[in-house]
């Protein structure tokens, strides 16, 4: 069996406008002022012929996404942030508390993401955009150690403009994140994500996992 890696960068834009499906986050909000910043490294397997100009379907491919996200407390229970990952997809994210508080065993949010790959449009000709409802509940154990669990449903639109190749294809896709997040002010994050999608190939009908670092600035 062969096999490719697809290492995702601007310069390549191997997928681009691709969504990012991880959360890395808690139930809790930030609290007023408090600040969140956080880098995250997602990985997964592709079904080849999806994404490569060969025809050669025998061949198993992987893509690797950067992101990096900042969020900020507006006040105790409503959060604003901003992400952007390595295939040029920005995204706009709210997100408000519903139950618990910043120091409860129990919390949980609901929270809202919008997207689009500017840069796709205007060196590839491509228009992609997103939206995100989803759920981060979590279960603080002690002071350092947390696991998450956050079911979400993404609207993935990605339309090919060019002449030559242009086409229009929606995805509805579902699935859920669980995880642990260990640490204080420098907090270390693992998590494996399951998502599927109502389009047969898609870099989401594959179990991803992602990793990540996060700097708490909360008090």
């Amino acid at each position: 069996m062969n096999y490719r890696y697809v290492i995702i960068c601007p310069a390549l834009l191997a997928l681009p406008g691709c969504v990012a499906l991880n959360s890395h986050q808690t139930g809790r909000t930030l609290g007023k002022d408090a600040y969140l910043a956080t880098a995250s490294l997602n990985a997964g397997k592709l079904d080849a012929h999806a994404y490569s100009l060969s025809s050669d379907s025998s061949k198993t491919s992987y893509f690797v996404v950067g992101e990096a996200s900042a969020k900020y407390g507006v006040n105790e229970r409503v959060d604003v942030g901003v992400r952007v990952n390595t295939s040029t997809q920005l995204t706009l994210t709210g997100k408000a508390q519903i139950a618990g508080t910043q120091h409860s065993r129990f919390a949980s949010s609901v929270g809202l993401e919008a997207g689009a790959s500017p840069v796709a449009l205007l060196m590839l000709q491509t228009l992609s955009y997103s939206g995100s409802v989803a759920s981060f509940s979590s279960v603080h154990m002690n002071e350092k150690l947390t696991f998450t669990f956050s079911p979400r449903y993404t609207f993935l639109r990605f339309s090919n403009l060019t002449r030559q190749y242009g086409f229009t294809e929606s995805s509805h896709i579902y699935g859920y994140s669980v995880g642990v997040i260990w640490g204080r002010q420098h907090q270390f994050s693992a998590e494996f994500s399951q998502y599927t999608s109502n389009q047969r190939f898609s870099f989401a009908q594959h179990p991803q996992i992602s990793i990540a670092y996060l700097l708490n600035g909360t008090d």
